[in-house]
């Protein structure tokens, strides 16, 4: 998996919630 530390899950989920889940919203 990747880290929460990307750009695309930092701006959409802020790192809150894990990567895949941030992933599916992107």
């Amino acid at each position: 998996m990747q880290p929460p530390t990307a750009p695309r899950q930092s701006r959409n989920a802020g790192a809150a919630v894990p990567a895949k889940r941030g992933r599916s919203i992107d």
